[in-house]
């Protein structure tokens, strides 16, 4: 079942993905901004995709690879690489495994 907060109601989750579940509004736009390791905005498309089962289409996979290249030109530690790959869709997974995408 759905995540409960303390006084038992449904925990919000994010409406783009159906991913994380957050404490309330101020906490969700918090983690949308300056998540950690990476804040949402970054991988909400990738995370919709992976979590319908849904391939991307070219210009989604293209706007999936725009931002995690946003991500990776702050931060390429392989804490952020491990949330990257989590968030993907299966079939980008081989891309973003490779050495060089990360020496950008």
């Amino acid at each position: 079942g759905a995540a409960a907060s303390l006084d038992g109601s449904a925990l919000p989750c994010c409406d783009g993905c159906g991913g994380p579940r957050f404490c309330d509004e101020a906490c969700q736009t918090e983690h949308w901004e300056r998540g950690d390791p990476v804040p949402h905005k970054f991988l909400c498309l990738a995370l919709s995709m992976k979590t319908s089962g849904r391939s991307p289409t070219h210009e989604e996979g293209c706007k999936i690879i725009d931002q995690v290249g946003e991500i990776l030109d702050d931060d390429s530690s392989s804490r952020v690489r491990e949330a990257v790959l989590a968030s993907v869709p299966t079939e980008m997974t081989p891309l973003f495994e490779q050495e060089h995408f990360y020496s950008r």
